[in-house]
């Protein structure tokens, strides 16, 4: 399979929309953002681990995460792989006071 430049540069700016919006808590707009069958992916070493498919799962998780476990507006994006529609990216954020408590779906 081909991975177009163009893919991979219009994910990075998904991302990086993704991350503006957070900080903003513009879940209306990121909704708009991301598409109906996307899939997020947490490390299950983190409080909110696990898999989120859907729009609806997703907007939920990262709800929890960039307002009780993460201040979305101290972020700092240290590194971002894009590889046509997949990303990584590597941020800094302080958290909140107190231990973030877990999200359960």
């Amino acid at each position: 399979m081909t991975v177009s430049a163009d893919q991979s540069q219009l994910s990075r700016e998904t991302v990086t929309r993704m991350y503006g919006i957070a900080g903003v808590a513009d879940w209306a707009a990121m909704s708009a953002v991301l598409a109906p069958d996307i899939v997020l992916y947490e490390p299950a070493s983190l409080p909110y681990g696990g898999e989120y498919r859907g729009l609806d799962e997703v907007i939920q998780a990262l709800r929890h995460i960039f307002h009780e476990v993460l201040d979305m507006t101290k972020l700092e994006l240290r590194a971002m792989v894009a590889d046509g529609p997949r990303v990584v990216s590597v941020i800094d954020s302080a958290a909140p006071c107190g231990p973030p408590a877990s999200l359960s779906t």
